[in-house]
């Protein structure tokens, strides 16, 4: 919708911007922040990934290995530096906030609509290259992994405001194991109340609680 909606989007950044929040960012047409906002990938962190816009856009504005680091170290960085590399337009105060958006705003309403408009379109089309080839296989890695270990690890992690302890998961994954089907494949079948693709390291039916063969 930001892309295709036909007129220049301003994003008005004003406080943390994360995951998602960036990825908005990165989308619309121009950015203005006020000078506390900070600037954050924090997928890494809580085993998700940035593949909703940011994996897509952020080497748009930055370098290539700028961005690279941004999002594999789970790196910060404050208004002025997102300035310097090119992720804003501009950096203010927060009580000027709002007055430098209508200032961006005012500037342009004196321009001819339908050339902004096509300007748009056009600059646009590197977002929409590096897109559409790449969002369908992020729509499907976060299918087939929002339930793995990973992001339950970072995601309880983030809400008991404690480390993930990824480091386990890694070990885990060394020694063979599959984070998204940690108790192996679903397999196994309760033969005392018929419930079936239960975990094949199982030693009880998570149903009926009947202990399970050997």
């Amino acid at each position: 919708m930001i892309m295709h909606c036909g007129k220049p989007v301003i994003a008005r950044v004003n406080g943390a911007v994360a995951g998602g929040g960036w990825e908005f960012v990165a989308c619309c047409d121009l950015a203005i922040a006020a000078d506390h906002a900070r600037f954050i990938s924090p997928g890494p962190r809580v085993g998700m990934t940035s593949i909703g816009g940011l994996s897509q856009w952020l080497p748009l504005h930055m370098s290539i290995k700028k961005s690279a680091e941004m999002v594999l170290l789970s790196s910060q960085i404050n208004a002025e530096e997102a300035l310097k590399y090119g992720v804003v337009n501009d950096v203010v105060p927060p009580d000027k906030l709002d007055d430098k958006v209508k200032e961006y705003l005012d500037k342009m309403k004196k321009l001819s609509p339908s050339s902004l408009w096509y300007y748009k379109v056009h600059h646009n089309w590197w977002k929409e290259l590096v897109w559409r080839p790449t969002w369908e296989h992020g729509k499907a890695w976060f299918a087939l992994n929002i339930g793995s270990m990973e992001p339950t690890e970072g995601l309880w992690a983030f809400k008991g405001k404690r480390k993930p302890e990824m480091e386990k998961i890694r070990a885990f994954i060394a020694k063979g194991g599959d984070p998204r089907v940690p108790h192996g494949p679903y397999r196994r079948k309760c033969q005392k109340c018929d419930a079936e693709y239960l975990p094949e390291e199982s030693k009880y039916c998570l149903k009926c609680g009947a202990k399970l063969p050997k």
